[in-house]
């Protein structure tokens, strides 16, 4: 089988006629840094070569089910790119807030363990949970729940997607202390039950 490579996206926007008609909408466009565009190479190669390797499979069948893991490869492969971006956008941070740096680093160590408490990584920090709120957004365009929560919910996805376990199981180890609380998160964020998201995407 020869190897498929996915290495970049390419952004190009269709302006709407009045912006043609008007130079100077443009302007604002220009400078707005969180409109991307042109060309983005993408590091994990080894990952993205084989979400292509999954597109082309499943590309070639209209099943409703293959749809579905089309549309969950998809998915993956832009949250690499969203994971990309965001290590660049922290990289350009530098030292301008290296308190969040640590917080981000922390969520992301200990995020998935039942009794992390956003309060105790306030105090940890020195911070009030309003500043921390603040400045995490400022720093990352989310509030520190909400990255928490993505971080689990993703967790959650890749074992509904590749084990067996029960929902109790995955739950305990997606960070949430019972089923009934992870289900909820779970719903709110994807828009649809764990049970639901593992029956389509099960491989």
């Amino acid at each position: 089988m020869s190897l498929c490579h996915f290495f970049a996206f390419i952004f190009e926007w269709e302006l709407k006629k009045e912006y043609l008609s008007d130079p100077s909408l443009l302007k604002p466009l220009e400078e707005d840094e969180s409109i991307i565009s042109g060309k983005w190479t993408l590091r994990d190669f080894k990952r993205l070569s084989s979400n292509f390797e999954y597109l082309a499979l499943y590309s070639n069948h209209t099943h409703s089910q293959n749809m579905s893991r089309i549309n969950y490869i998809l998915r993956d492969i832009w949250n690499v790119f969203c994971w990309e971006l965001e290590e660049k956008h922290v990289k350009q941070i530098g030292q301008k807030d290296k308190l969040m740096i640590d917080a981000k680093n922390t969520i992301q160590e200990k995020g998935l363990m039942s009794l992390f408490s956003m309060n105790d990584l306030s105090i940890q920090l020195g911070l009030s949970p309003v500043q921390l709120t603040r400045r995490f957004k400022a720093a990352f365009r989310m509030t520190p729940k909400e990255y928490l929560i993505s971080l689990r919910v993703e967790e959650a996805k890749k074992l509904l997607a590749n084990t067996d376990w029960t929902m109790d199981e995955i739950a305990r180890h997606s960070g949430y202390e019972n089923r009934y609380y992870f289900s909820r998160a779970f719903r709110t964020k994807e828009g649809k039950s764990p049970s639901e998201f593992k029956k389509i995407h099960q491989m």
